[in-house]
């Protein structure tokens, strides 16, 4: 919401395109697109543009390049800002982009985050999450907590959570 209330267009770069499904990373990038352009209203989605990348494994320095010229491909010559939240040592990205203005946001709704979901989802906690979601994200979540993919990733989850105890 804060993204499309300060710009005309908002550009949002989905990572990890292509890349294998695993526990970090559920859904495809259909997918994500797909729940993310549910989570806009019909006004906001006229204004917004999503951009899958590859991540570039052992080679930040290309992945920097290629999200400028992604993105430098999209604004042209308007004013570009990111809008992020410092999480953890996983954050370190938003500093790699100083020719655009970086809009620090402050934790999000009672520090929730994507691993706070990912772990509800797989430790069927949906209700501990869904007023964060959207009605369709969550009937889409709750669909795919029927698959066999599912399964698979909750196994994976399961025995990652308890080797980490």
């Amino acid at each position: 919401d804060h993204a499309f209330k300060i710009a005309d267009h908002v550009i949002i770069v989905i990572g990890s395109h292509n890349a294998p499904i695993s526990v970090r990373n559920p859904w495809n990038t259909s997918q994500r697109e797909e729940c993310i352009r549910a989570s806009v209203s019909e006004s906001d989605s006229k204004h917004l543009t999503l951009i899958p990348l590859h991540d570039s494994a052992y080679n930040f320095t290309d992945w920097v390049m290629r999200v400028q010229q992604k993105i430098t491909a999209v604004s042209g010559e308007h004013t570009v800002a990111i809008v992020g939240h410092y999480k953890d040592d996983t954050s370190y990205y938003l500093n790699y982009f100083p020719q655009w203005t970086l809009d620090k946001l402050p934790t999000q709704a009672d520090g929730i985050s994507a691993t706070t979901i990912r772990n509800a989802i797989f430790e069927q906690r949906l209700g501990e999450i869904e007023r964060y979601l959207p009605d369709h994200v969550k009937n889409y979540i709750e669909k795919w907590m029927e698959s066999s993919v599912y399964v698979k990733l909750q196994d994976e989850h399961r025995y990652a959570r308890l080797g980490s105890l």
